[in-house]
């Protein structure tokens, strides 16, 4: 059997309506490309999906461990050296993965991130901050601010992610985020390219993909993974200190919208003791949180979000 180009794991849990193009936009990346899907305990009928590629794809299915557990099963299925890990209600554009091979190929990348847009964008431009060309810095930047792409337009080494340790199968959220900051940390090799899309559903910003309803056990758990952060890298800088920072203050944010105010005040000393002093986001939100401080500006609007939710949903219909 030849080895494939690329292997695309797919974990599922409960998408029944969309997991079928999510496979087909695999499958049609090339005649080269393994697709792994990973059904994760789902109760609807998201396995008869799955079974309906046949022997097209490999599959496996099993009780509901979480998104990064399944993600781990299809990593240690892959064949193939460079891996991704498209989402079950995401896609790709035609020829998407490949480009993205073509402009990684070199032995020296560890991970290559690409493009994505929302399926609702009228403009087919990137929702992505990052452009071709950026340095080490500026993507990790960017990753730990939660302002990078999205999990499926991330094309990585396979034998890197293994050698970093997989996704950390404790999280529910921000999970590509943890994994992004701690590769960095672990020195990776990082590029970020122009191959075209990963199409997104839902809303148009990378902060909005996740419900804002989260329970506190939730935030705990991201809490402790950024404090694990905070002390693996083997040399320390103030850079890369700070960048764990900014993803603590990310944190902080998620916290203080959901009320859970002592959670949010750890996130955010955290945050400040790792070296990030200020506020980072929108104009608007730099502007609030610098006026009326953190935790008041994130429960304003957490307050306001369902009536902006409604007007942009009225928007575009």
């Amino acid at each position: 059997m030849t080895t494939p180009s690329v292997s695309i794991v797919i974990p599922c849990y409960n998408r029944e309506g969309f997991v079928g193009q999510a496979i087909q936009s695999a499958l049609d990346q090339g005649p080269d490309v393994e697709v792994i899907v990973i059904d994760d305990g789902s109760t609807d009928g998201s396995l008869d999906v799955i079974r309906s590629f046949g022997d097209r794809i490999v599959w496996r299915a099993g009780p509901n461990r979480g998104a990064c557990a399944a993600r781990n099963t299809g990593l240690h299925l892959a064949n193939a050296e460079r891996v991704c890990f498209l989402d079950s209600d995401d896609f790709y554009d035609p020829g998407f993965v490949s480009r993205m091979l073509q402009m990684s190929a070199a032995d020296t990348i560890d991970v290559a991130l690409g493009q994505f847009r929302s399926e609702h964008s009228a403009s087919h431009s990137s929702n992505s901050i990052l452009r071709p060309g950026m340095s080490r810095d500026q993507i990790f930047r960017a990753w730990s601010e939660v302002r990078a792409t999205q999990t499926g337009a991330i094309l990585w080494r396979r034998d890197f992610v293994i050698h970093i340790g997989g996704w950390r199968e404790s999280l529910l959220q921000y999970q590509d985020i943890e994994i992004g900051c701690r590769a960095m940390l672990l020195g990776a090799r990082a590029q970020a390219v122009d191959a075209g899309f990963l199409v997104a559903r839902g809303p148009q910003a990378i902060r909005d993909r996740i419900s804002y309803t989260v329970s506190e056990s939730t935030v705990q758990s991201m809490l402790d993974a950024v404090r694990d952060l905070s002390v693996l890298a083997p040399k320390p800088n103030e850079f890369d200190q700070e960048c764990i920072g900014r993803f603590a203050y990310a944190i902080a944010r998620k916290a203080f919208k959901n009320d859970h105010r002592g959670l949010g005040l750890d996130a955010l000393g955290l945050a400040r003791q790792l070296g990030f002093s200020g506020h980072c986001g929108t104009a608007v939100h730099v502007l609030g949180a610098t006026l009326i401080g953190l935790p008041l500006k994130d429960k304003l609007a957490a307050r306001l979000r369902p009536s902006i939710s409604l007007v942009r949903a009225r928007s575009r219909a």
